[in-house]
């Protein structure tokens, strides 16, 4: 499981709307050079590409199924100890683009101190010497925590949701139950948009200002942009976000504990 990318048509679900998107594929070097090119047609895929079909008719029969075992189940079979997951690789890549810019700065404003590039500098052509830059400080440990919260209602929700499979709950048990699962992906929305780009709502899962996977837009694309009050104002408001997300899990868990114990008592009875 990766980020989903944002060049395809799923990207307005994801990024807009809250709606989660899952591709399934086979990977590998099918594509041999030929995609976005001129060979990129019908005879160079029946001939290279997937000789027979197979994977073409692998891929319809996986797709297939899993519509049907989404469209079958009673309550919807989703749970979120992936998704926790998912976050946590996603602060993972945003401490590493801080750690990495952080670094950066330290290493250059030695080249400066020590003169490197006046000891290196090719007099055909003169190239301005660096000016030093601030080391900047980013305190990340609010998102940490929150996502710490998030990895502990994911484990709750899981584990009622094990128990959960098999009880015999009234349809509006049900769509109730489905309905709080669903809203779970909404409270990755953040309210009027990321900064300078209102379209996007998704705090985890958009695409970065400059290129496509950023982690953590807000904050990802503030330390691109060198604007670290952004950065440092952005912090509280995803953890804010991943507390929603807690709390919207812990909720779905809460009410799927209830109707399970009620639906087992009526099952004795």
């Amino acid at each position: 499981m990766a980020p989903p990318g944002y060049g395809s048509d799923h990207q307005p679900f994801v990024s807009r709307a809250g709606i989660p998107s899952l591709g399934l594929e086979f990977a590998g070097q099918i594509n041999l050079g030929s995609y976005h090119s001129a060979y990129d047609d019908y005879a160079w895929f029946k001939i290279y590409g997937d000789p027979g079909f197979k994977y073409i008719k692998a891929t319809a029969q996986i797709d297939g199924l899993t519509v049907l075992r989404l469209g079958a189940a009673d309550l919807l079979p989703q749970t979120f100890t992936a998704t926790a997951k998912g976050l946590d690789r996603e602060f993972s890549d945003l401490v590493a683009l801080y750690t990495t810019d952080r670094e950066k700065r330290i290493a250059d404003n030695r080249d400066v101190e020590l003169g490197i590039t006046k000891i290196l500098n090719d007099p055909a052509n003169p190239r301005l010497p660096p000016k030093r830059r601030e080391v900047e400080d980013l305190d990340l440990r609010p998102i940490e925590q929150a996502l710490a919260e998030v990895r502990r209602a994911a484990v709750q929700f899981d584990e009622v949701k094990a128990r959960s499979d098999g009880a015999a709950l009234d349809t509006t048990e049900v769509r109730r139950a489905n309905r709080l699962v669903m809203d779970i992906e909404r409270t990755f929305l953040r309210s009027g948009g990321l900064p300078r780009r209102r379209y996007y709502e998704n705090e985890f899962y958009s695409p970065g200002r400059l290129w496509d996977t950023v982690p953590v837009p807000a904050v990802g694309d503030a330390i691109l942009d060198d604007q670290w009050e952004v950065a440092r104002q952005q912090v509280p408001l995803v953890a804010g976000t991943l507390r929603r997300i807690s709390e919207s899990i812990d909720t779905a868990r809460a009410y799927l504990s209830s109707v399970s114990e009620r639906a087992k008592k009526r099952a004795r009875n």
